[in-house]
Parts: structure tokens; sequence; C-alpha cells
């Protein structure tokens, strides 16, 4: 993977977590390219969901973590994709596209409360 297959990336520090987790959207098209190369099956919905497809991003930031130097409390311990695109239009991002965690978060809470206990070292 590369971090090309990021559009945008949330970096959400969960209080009483120990590590971060990051809550992000994949380029489609990267990711189905990705997964053909790899043989990995499934439409992009199913590949959002592959363990293979979530190992491959958590390993490319790890491997950027590692570059940054950062210690091992700032390093991702998981990520998990987001369904909705986040735009101006539903709320998620202001008209200069600076990101409404607050909307984010509300619009994907099912994914949220599934990846906060990941966070716990």
């Amino acid at each position: 993977m590369s971090m090309l297959t990021l559009m945008l990336a949330l970096l959400h520090i969960i209080f009483n977590r120990d590590r971060p987790v990051a809550f992000m959207q994949l380029q489609e098209d990267y990711v189905l390219k990705y997964a053909k190369d790899n043989g990995i099956s499934g439409t992009f919905e199913e590949l959002k969901k592959s363990d293979a497809i979530q190992k491959a991003v958590l390993d490319d930031m790890k491997k950027e973590a590692k570059k940054g130097d950062l210690t091992s409390l700032e390093k991702l311990i998981a990520v998990s994709f987001m369904n909705e695109p986040w735009t101006p239009e539903n709320g998620c991002l202001t008209a200069a596209n600076k990101l409404q965690r607050k909307m984010v978060i509300q619009m994907n809470e099912k994914e949220f409360e599934e990846t906060k206990p990941k966070g716990i070292f």
C-alpha cells in the first residue's frame, strides 16, 4: 500500500485509551488495483472490511511512523475505514475543507465504537 491510498484521515485519540487509532477514507481505484496485484478478491465495499487491506494500510502507516521517529505511544494501533465521504454538503467538512470531528464521529458512530477497544494497550 502507499500513503496515496488515503483521501482523508482523522487521527482520533480516544480518552481512556493508550494508543491512537485512525479513521480514514480509501481511494477506491488504488485499493482495487492493490487488491488485484496481490490476489485479493472482492468489491471495494468488501475490501474495506478485509483484514488483508486493513493490515496493508496499518503496516504502511507504521512504516511512516518509523520514518518520523515516533514513540511507541504515538504510533497507530488500528485503522478503520469510513463508508460515507466527508464533504461540506453533509457537514463533515467546512467550506474550507477543514474536518468537523464531531460530525464525522456522529455520522460514523458504529465504526468508532467498534474501533475504540483496539486503542487499549
